[in-house]
């Protein structure tokens, strides 16, 4: 999905409300600009709003940056250096403010130093997210701009696409189901490592991922990011062998 310019400054304007609250939001302008080319580094710019004499509201600091994931770094630099505000994984948004938000002075400009910042791993997908919420995904993305990740893993929901495949392919959902592990050991089921402990899956749950993964794409993609999504890894039900006696299995 490709978003338009008035889409991408959107999500960033979004994200910086939900970070500092709608009420300090309003001190912060955010600008998009885009890329001259794809394998352009991801750049941002802090800097101040000069204010007319007579105004004395409205923005204070201007965020520019080439997509979401940079305006989002840029706030996450002027927060924690310019303001001293915590803004690690585990602080709660929104954030509290200073009561007076501090001048950068000299704009503050900083280019990524890799073209990709990758992020996650298979095993927290089902040892922690697999008992996230939306909210909690949410807060996550959000982290995750701030923090310049453009390369994020993401695994969630994948079980309704392979239901799906092994559907087509002539299985029933009573042979697909001794298939899937529960939850908290998908990541060992991806791997083809175990099959049917803790399960099965309840359906849905099933549909409740699928439909949590495409908010989580689509919230990640209007940011700038490039999600890593799953192919397949090569393991079937045991019952594929009596839809498709003359292929060839092999036994993990």
């Amino acid at each position: 999905t490709k978003y338009t310019l008035v889409e991408r400054q959107t999500a960033a304007v979004s994200l910086v409300q939900r970070v500092v609250g709608r009420d300090a939001a309003i001190l912060f302008d955010v600008k998009i600009t885009g890329k001259g080319s794809p394998l352009d580094p991801d750049t941002f710019q802090v800097s101040d709003i000069a204010r007319r004499i007579d105004i004395l509201d409205g923005p204070l600091i201007l965020l520019t940056g080439t997509n979401g994931v940079a305006v989002a770094s840029a706030l996450n630099w002027y927060l924690r250096y310019t303001c001293k505000v915590d803004t690690s994984w585990n602080s709660p948004f929104p954030l509290q403010l200073p009561e007076t938000l501090p001048s950068v002075g000299k704009p503050i400009t900083r280019n990524s130093l890799v073209r990709w910042g990758y992020y996650e791993n298979v095993c927290t997908h089902s040892y922690t997210q697999a008992w996230w919420d939306w909210a909690r995904w949410e807060r996550e993305i959000d982290w995750m701009a701030m923090s310049g990740i453009n390369l994020p893993l993401a695994l969630t929901g994948q079980e309704a696409v392979i239901q799906r495949v092994f559907l087509r392919m002539g299985l029933t959902h009573a042979q697909i189901a001794p298939y899937f592990t529960g939850p908290a050991f998908l990541a060992w089921n991806r791997m083809i490592n175990i099959k049917s402990w803790a399960g099965h899956l309840p359906q849905s749950w099933i549909d409740g991922q699928q439909q949590l993964q495409q908010r989580i794409l689509e919230r990640e993609r209007s940011l700038g990011m490039t999600p890593v999504l799953p192919a397949f890894a090569g393991g079937v039900p045991e019952a594929m062998q009596i839809s498709h006696p003359t292929a060839k299995f092999t036994r993990h």
